[in-house]
């Protein structure tokens, strides 16, 4: 059996996540990045992009979505991303997303996240900084 294809994206800008605390259909509130399932005939990009719009009503461009790593789950292969440089204001339409709020990347909600994030999402974030040389 095929798994599916998911995605996930985290919105950065400098040393800041933009994370959406997400109700889940078992009760459950975690904080998160947005992403969803990719359809039939749909790039990983093209899946992710149109999530986004269903979800915050923002159309991203989708060659700043750059692909970070796959988390590999008995169900799902899932894809994640990052989209560095966000500016926008997110205007949350799905009703499954009860607020959403910038993070320090290093202070992130580790307890109100999914229980794997803290082993990979910081290495995906360092990776995303930029580093400033002075030159001489």
């Amino acid at each position: 059996m095929l798994k599916r294809r998911g995605t996930v994206c985290f919105f950065t800008k400098e040393d800041r996540v933009l994370l959406f605390l997400l109700q889940y259909p078992n009760g459950k509130k975690i904080w998160n990045g947005l992403g969803g399932f990719v359809e039939d005939g749909e790039t990983l990009q093209e899946g992710l992009a149109r999530e986004i719009e269903e979800e915050i009503k923002i159309i991203v461009d989708k060659t700043r979505l750059v692909e970070k790593t796959v988390r590999h789950y008995p169900e799902v292969e899932l894809h994640v991303f990052i989209y560095d440089g966000w500016d926008l204001e997110p205007k949350p339409i799905d009703p499954t997303i009860l607020e959403w709020r910038w993070f320090e990347k290093s202070s992130l909600p580790f307890d109100q996240m999914h229980q794997d994030n803290q082993s990979w999402l910081p290495k995906i974030l360092k990776k995303t900084e930029r580093k400033c040389f002075k030159s001489s």
